[in-house]
């Protein structure tokens, strides 16, 4: 509630560089892999009463204000609503990338745990 909180996703379907981490939530772009990389995330939320709710991928920690995507849902409220985002950004070998959540409805809130609901994921572009 009203801190914005890492979302750790603790299980992978395929990871084909090992890349991202289960442990800490943090995606790594490997060595000689810098590119431009398609993400998408969508966090189900359940039975929420907020009045301001967003995600973001931060690159980087948040250092970068152009490298990140973000969604805000205001006034969101009662179950099965989902935050969804998705988007290219530019990376570079060692590049961070991690989601993060912010709700204000007065306690903490719950996800979601089904891979329809919630997830992250993100490949990179080829040619472009």
């Amino acid at each position: 509630n009203t801190t914005e909180t890492k979302i750790v996703f603790q299980t992978e379907t395929f990871d084909t560089d090992s890349a991202y981490n289960t442990s800490t939530g943090v995606f790594t772009v490997p060595s000689g892999e810098g590119g431009k990389y398609f993400f998408s995330i969508a966090l189900g939320k359940k039975n929420w009463n907020t009045s301001q709710a967003y995600i973001v991928l931060k690159v980087n920690d948040g250092s970068s204000d152009t490298d990140h995507l973000f969604y805000e849902d205001g006034d969101a409220q009662g179950d099965n609503n989902t935050l969804t985002q998705s988007g290219i950004v530019n990376m570079s070998a060692g590049h961070t990338a991690a989601v993060y959540y912010y709700q204000d409805g007065g306690a903490n809130g719950t996800l979601r745990s089904s891979i329809g609901k919630t997830y992250f994921n993100g490949y990179k572009l080829i040619g472009v």
